[in-house]
């Protein structure tokens, strides 16, 4: 999943967006995100335990279109986190999720629903780009996968399947482009995201 949200990284930073976070996994198992919100927000947020508290993932997780945060702080008034935001930096900006994944931008000028919308279409791409790759596997090449995420070496590999090392070697090679990942942690990180083969 770091991958996409690496993509999603990239992305928004190309759009001149500094300040950010994405992530998956909100209010119920393992966190995976990215962020560049300022670092002693980061430090509050996580020390407060504010991820179990903090009322934004939840309404972008259930809005059907992207949330301003004014329109969650006037929701949630007295939310503790969403008034401390502002006291680092974190002012106005907005959320939304697509397949789980949530974006929250910051933004120190307000952006129109049109502008915000694109954002999102981007977003929502390249998570939908990612989606493809995925279901791209073939099924040998998700059990090779799963073999990768088990521990075992290539040699290993190579002996449960019943073909040459080399031969494990060319299908890591080629999971690893189809999943647009570089390392095996960034592939076995994809595992638990890629739907079991429908033969």
């Amino acid at each position: 999943m770091t991958s996409v949200l690496r993509e999603i990284e990239k992305y928004l930073s190309s759009l001149g967006f500094n300040k950010y976070s994405v992530g998956t996994a909100f209010h119920g198992g393992e966190v995976d995100y990215l962020t560049t919100f300022p670092d002693e927000w980061q430090n509050r947020y996580f020390s407060k335990n504010y991820l179990d508290k903090d009322p934004l993932p939840p309404a972008a997780l259930h809005a059907k279109t992207p949330v301003r945060w004014s329109q969650i702080a006037s929701m949630f008034p007295k939310s503790q986190v969403m008034n401390e935001a502002r006291d680092f930096g974190l002012n106005d900006g907005f959320a939304f999720a697509h397949k789980g994944i949530v974006s929250s931008v910051s933004v120190d000028t307000r952006l129109t629903g049109a502008e915000i919308r694109f954002v999102c279409d981007g977003v929502n791409k390249i998570i939908n780009a990612s989606d493809a790759r995925k279901s791209n596997l073939s099924q040998k090449q998700r059990g090779i996968l799963v073999l990768m995420a088990s521990g075992l070496s290539n040699a290993e590999m190579a002996e449960t399947c019943g073909v040459s090392e080399n031969a494990i070697k060319g299908m890591k090679a080629r999971i690893f482009k189809t999943l647009n990942v570089s390392t095996t942690a960034q592939a076995i990180g994809m595992l638990e995201h890629i739907v079991p083969y429908d033969a």
